[in-house]
């Protein structure tokens, strides 16, 4: 009879014996001398044998208090049993009922999870409701500096920095409270003092002792040095893009205020040279008029070029052009520039028998009269020499050009810096020209875009060599086409094209009328968007020329609300406007303009734009279209008569070195009237061409040379 105390006892049923042998539990009742009495089966399955095996057999007293681990072999493996004791009556004696449970199971996941936590990349810490800490892993000790020892039993405020513990307290307590998984930033404390940034991710933990605080710590220095470059990047980033975005608002007011009058100034040039009335000195004014027009619009375009270039917003515009007209032009333009400095100047074209090529022009061109200019700026002595040459390599035609001067040269040092913006050799700092220090910047940028590139080989003294190179398509000479001359009207149609202009500025519209009535289109004018919309409804035109920037309500506005209706679907809208950034281009498309025209207005590209648009046919000025060879009335260049300036008086001409230094044209032209006076008109005359071009450094160099005995 079993008792569960010494002094209870059991009652003897089958309903207790039937408990007793379906347990899961083993249960074995062992008498004082340690000696088996009884064993129910799941007793005998743990010790992998029978009942009646056990019985007798000889196990040692059981602890009666606490629980007790055995380990017990069973064929290649092992079992692990927790065992407890109690005391009991036994057949009038006094036994111990121990209880048997299999843990295998336990242990083994026990045992998975310490090698999880010793193979965690993070610190891993359980603790208590009280803060002791129970269980650590390897990388704990890795991460605070301390040993295994010194951490268990201890509070896990040790690891928090004193400052930071009250607050880590209330972490505690509010995790306790609500025992919910979160995630927490705070600084953790190693052993020998040391400071870092730490993540800790709490996790609730059941256990047997109730729940308990899974903490993985992870050390984020590198993660928070990483935030704090790419923060810091943000900031540099943000302050660049502020910058870019001040400097490119700024190049577009600059190029809109200066653009805005130049209209007006070309149009109106423009137009008069319309006019029959007028003689040919009055022409050739005007004309000096639109070349210096033209030259501050360069000068403007330079450092637009370069803001794009930087931006990487510059695109090409290629088109058919004849190769040695180009050459032709610069050597027409530089030339006069050259002797007139006492240099000789050579052009040499070779290669391949190919007049017509495909590619964008403009920019060639450009590169290439930076290249000339900054050859006849720095050679003071001796010749430059131009070489243009076609030639095919691995099946792709290149345009090679070459630019050698007798020069100040450039050392090996400066060679390394030319291309860079804003950047002038020292060599050439020393000579008496200046420059912004954009062209070669400038050059090299445009040379990549062209899918070519451009070098420098130079020697100090001796002479400087650039190259450019970049490819081109072969053309068909059949499909170009020169320009055909000046439009003088429309072939006759049923009725006159109608164009509205609309723009806030008197100048502008009167102009532009005055042209566009001239060649023979009906025009009305509207000083803003709102006018402009009362206009359309009205006259119903053919073609508006809207300017963006208008009082009262803008171009876009107007031009989204025309072709918002269905009346405006087929009325051709031009959005005219200064601003010519890339970015306010395709704002003003997005508007649904059909096309973009800039300030100033060149009269050639404005009537052709009517001409695409309106499927006109022109009439034009064949004359005007040919180049008059030199006759009375056109004598070509005019040259330099050094005997004559050299006759001039030294206080003239040291009143026009100043006038020009300064650049005080005003000045410049009555001190130019002056030398007519003394009879030197032929002086007079050279000295006012190169004066009404801004040739400013050679107008310099030849008054120089009058000092000259």
């Amino acid at each position: 009879m079993i008792n569960q105390s010494p002094h209870r006892t059991a009652p003897n049923s089958d309903l207790a014996w039937r408990v007793i042998e379906n347990s899961v539990d083993g249960l074995l009742v062992i008498d004082s001398d340690g000696v088996v009495q009884f064993a129910n089966p799941a007793a005998a399955a743990l010790f992998a044998g029978r009942t009646q095996k056990l019985i007798g057999f000889q196990v040692g007293a059981p602890a009666i208090s606490g629980a007790v681990e055995l380990i017990l072999p069973r064929g290649d493996s092992i079992r692990y049993v927790e065992m407890r004791s109690t005391e009991i009556e036994w057949e009038g004696s006094t036994a111990s009922l121990a209880s048997l449970r299999d843990i295998t199971e336990n242990k083994r996941a026990e045992v998975q999870f310490q090698r999880l936590l010793e193979a965690a990349p993070d610190a891993i810490v359980v603790s208590n409701r009280a803060g002791a800490i129970l269980l650590v892993n390897t990388q704990t000790e890795n991460t605070f500096g301390y040993s295994r020892d010194e951490l268990l039993g201890q509070r896990f405020a040790m690891l928090i920095p004193e400052s930071d513990r009250p607050a880590y307290s209330v972490i505690r307590e509010a995790y306790f409270a609500d025992p919910q998984r979160r995630m927490v930033e705070r600084f953790g404390l190693r052993k020998n003092g040391q400071l870092f940034p730490m993540e800790v991710a709490l996790t609730p933990l059941e256990t047997e002792e109730g729940t308990l605080m899974f903490s993985t710590v992870r050390d984020v220095t590198e993660r928070k040095n990483a935030e704090e470059r790419s923060r810091q990047l943000e900031v540099m980033a943000a302050e660049a893009q502020a910058a870019n975005k001040a400097k490119s608002m700024f190049l577009s007011t600059m190029s809109h205020e200066i653009r805005t009058p130049m209209n007006a100034i070309m149009g109106y040039s423009q137009l008069l040279l319309r006019d029959a009335t007028l003689g040919a000195d009055a022409k050739e004014k005007l004309k000096i008029v639109n070349r210096s027009g033209e030259h501050l619009l360069n000068m403007i375009d330079d450092i637009l070029d370069m803001a794009k270039i930087e931006a990487g917003r510059m695109h090409l515009t290629p088109r058919l052009f004849d190769v040695r007209g180009l050459v032709r032009d610069l050597d027409a333009m530089f030339r006069l520039r050259a002797e007139s400095n006492g240099l000789q100047f050579e052009v040499i074209v070779s290669g391949e028998p190919i007049d017509y090529v495909l590619a964008d022009e403009g920019k060639i061109r450009q590169v290439m009269i930076n290249l000339l200019g900054n050859a006849v700026k720095f050679t003071r002595s001796g010749g430059i020499i131009l070489r243009v040459q076609l030639n095919y390599r691995e099946e792709r035609l290149w345009l090679s050009a070459q630019v050698q001067d007798s020069g100040i040269g450039i050392t090996a040092e400066e060679q390394n810096k030319i291309f860079q913006p804003f950047v002038q050799g020292q060599t050439g700092q020393r000579v008496r020209h200046g420059g912004t220090g954009l062209g070669l910047a400038i050059s090299r940028g445009v040379a990549q875009l062209l899918g070519g590139g451009i070098g420098v080989s130079s020697t100090p003294g001796v002479g400087s060599l650039f190259r450019l190179e970049v490819p081109v398509e072969r053309g068909d000479g059949r499909a170009f086409r020169p320009h055909p001359g000046r439009v003088i009207g429309i072939l006759a149609g049923a009725e006159p094209p109608r164009v509205l202009i609309a723009d806030d500025v008197a100048d502008n519209r009167e102009w532009l009328n005055a042209l566009l009535a001239t060649v023979g289109f009906a025009v009305r004018t509207a000083e803003n968007g709102e006018a402009a919309m009362r206009v359309w409804e009205e006259w119903a035109p053919d073609l508006i020329l809207m300017d963006v920037h208008m009082p009262v309500m803008d171009g876009l506005q107007a031009t989204r609300q025309i072709k918002s209706d269905p009346r405006g679907k087929s009325t051709v809208v031009i959005a005219v406007t200064a601003d010519v950034m890339d970015d306010h281009r395709r704002l003003i498309l997005a508007s649904d303009a059909d096309d973009f025209l800039s300030k100033p207005c060149p009269e050639s590209e404005l009537l052709e734009k009517l001409r695409t648009h309106l499927r006109l046919v022109y009439i034009y000025d064949d004359e005007e279209a040919a180049v008059a060879p030199p006759s009375e009335g056109n004598p070509g260049p005019i040259e330099p008569d050094l005997d004559s300036l050299r006759k001039l008086p030294p206080a003239l001409v040291k009143e026009l070195r100043a006038a020009t230094r300064s650049g005080n044209k005003a000045l410049l032209d009555e001190l130019i009237a002056a030398v007519a006076e003394t009879g030197g008109a032929q002086s007079a005359g050279f000295l006012r061409h190169l004066a009404d071009g801004y040739e400013y450094d050679n107008l310099v160099h030849f008054l120089e040379l009058a000092c000259r005995p």
